[in-house]
């Protein structure tokens, strides 16, 4: 769990948390511990994951309103 996450934060993960799926938790896991975020082609070669499998994972997690998208090279 990352350090930058507020205790409020860190409640609303942990509510969530039984409803989201293992990849779902690693990408949140790897973009909560990078202090400036991930873009999307980062967390593809961090967790190994594909590029679809990827960005459909962090389209979930902006859909659940758990992480946004900043900028326009994500």
């Amino acid at each position: 769990m990352s350090n930058y996450l507020s205790e409020t934060s860190l409640e609303s993960y942990l509510a969530i948390l039984p409803r989201l799926g293992r990849l779902q938790r690693e990408v949140y896991d790897a973009i909560a511990a990078s202090p400036s975020g991930l873009t999307c082609a980062e967390v593809e070669e961090l967790l190994g994951m594909r590029h679809q499998t990827a960005s459909a994972r962090i389209n979930e997690l902006v859909s659940m309103d758990m992480i946004r998208i900043v900028g326009k090279d994500w």
